[in-house]
């Protein structure tokens, strides 16, 4: 956090909401390419009710996703259609060279390597594509999905949570975007936006369940080979679980550890994404009102109980939870600000971590754990990807334990 944005926080913290703007100006003009730095200050134009400004600032950090424009080359395009694919590299080499390096150009030669089965070269080329627009969703989808086709479980399903997270960002802004319209009166704009949300939405679905897909496909990579060491591999030949083998056995696992452990806002988070993947709507719907129930400034689960919501036909119940996503309240701030400080001195962090249990007494101690984990992904404190991965491991390893023994 830098000290502008520590400023800031501290703003919010009192009502001071001028002075949390002015710091936010102040970033967004020193790195006005900065998407995150326009989505936070709208955020804070809308909080002061300024919508005007708030829907230019989401609708330019909307126009700045790098997925919303592109560069092409004619010639490589014309190349790859006749099949000339080692000239097309050569191409975008020379253009590299030529022009400096762009996102894009970077990702259609890493399109062309993956093609041809240059493993590194088209890993080398998407990162180089994320060092240069680290916000560029398409280039860490095709990332995930090269690692995938090779058999890289864990790298994939890393790449698809964090490209999740991208579209979750664009998704957020279109909602915000929304809210700011709804409030200036303009109810066509606004529908128009919740319907982009929407239409964004599935994509974050689709990719958080491939992860936890991955994480199946990986336990079980890891269990053959350590059980099966030098077993003749016609003996350990299996047929490939299907996605919808996979996905079957997720929310079933999911469902019983929400039995186990029901207060885990992120628990219920992750199981109404999967019902959403199954077309179990209503079933989704449950999960994520409890979900912001046990965590309320869980922007994330409100906006997905805010779609989830329209999809049933509830449309001002989906409108209502997407300004509760924008409407945080200072108390929650003020909660998220004072973690935050503690969490940098981490023998106090333990120290009160321990003080919270202690208060808790019992099961519900794991339950703090759990809350605070959570709260720290969502300042980024705490690595998401890394978080849910492991959280998924967790509930493999008790599915296993659960199971009886032969």
């Amino acid at each position: 956090m830098t000290a502008r944005e520590r400023l800031a926080a501290i703003g919010v913290l009192t009502g001071e909401l001028d002075e949390a703007i002015e710091q936010y100006q102040s970033l967004r003009d020193i790195e006005p390419r900065e998407i995150c730095y326009r989505s936070a200050l709208a955020h804070l134009y809308l909080r002061s009710r300024r919508h005007d400004e708030a829907v230019d600032e989401f609708e330019t950090a909307i126009a700045l996703e790098p997925d919303n424009w592109a560069l092409v080359d004619d010639d490589v395009e014309a190349m790859v259609a006749e099949g000339r694919i080692r000239e097309a590299v050569e191409r975008l080499h020379w253009l590299i060279s030529q022009q400096g390096p762009f996102a894009d150009l970077h990702v259609r030669l890493g399109d062309l390597c993956s093609r041809v089965r240059d493993d590194d070269g088209a890993v080398k080329n998407y990162l180089l594509a994320l060092e240069l627009q680290p916000g560029y969703l398409e280039a860490t989808v095709k990332l995930g999905t090269h690692h995938l086709v090779n058999g890289r479980w864990e790298e994939a399903a890393e790449a698809f949570h964090r490209a999740a997270e991208l579209n979750d960002r664009l998704l957020t802004c279109y909602v915000g975007l929304g809210v700011a319209q709804a409030a200036m009166g303009q109810r066509s704009e606004a529908m128009s936006s919740f319907d982009l949300a929407a239409a964004v939405e599935p994509n974050s679905t689709l990719l958080l369940t491939e992860m936890a897909k991955l994480q199946l496909r990986s336990a079980a990579a890891d269990e053959q080979e350590d059980g099966l060491a030098g077993v003749p591999a016609a003996a350990t030949d299996a047929p490939e679980p299907s996605g919808d083998h996979l996905l079957r056995q997720q929310v079933q696992r999911h469902a019983e550890e929400v039995r186990r452990r029901p207060h885990h806002a992120d628990l219920r988070y992750r199981y109404g994404v999967l019902l959403r993947a199954q077309g179990r709507i209503s079933e989704a719907l449950e999960q994520f009102t409890e979900a912001v129930r046990l965590s309320p400034a869980y922007v994330k689960a409100w906006i997905k109980l805010g779609i989830t919501r329209q999809e049933r036909g509830f449309v001002e119940e989906a409108i209502d939870a997407f300004h509760r996503a924008l409407d945080i309240q200072p108390q929650y701030v003020d909660l998220h600000y004072r973690l935050g400080l503690l969490y940098t001195n981490r023998g106090k962090f333990e120290q009160a971590v321990r003080h919270m249990e202690a208060a808790a007494k019992g099961d519900d101690e794991e339950q703090v754990r759990t809350a605070l984990a959570l709260s720290l992904q969502n300042m980024g404190l705490m690595d998401r990807v890394a978080a849910t991965w492991r959280s998924l491991s967790e509930l493999h390893r008790n599915a296993g334990k659960a199971r009886p023994a032969g």
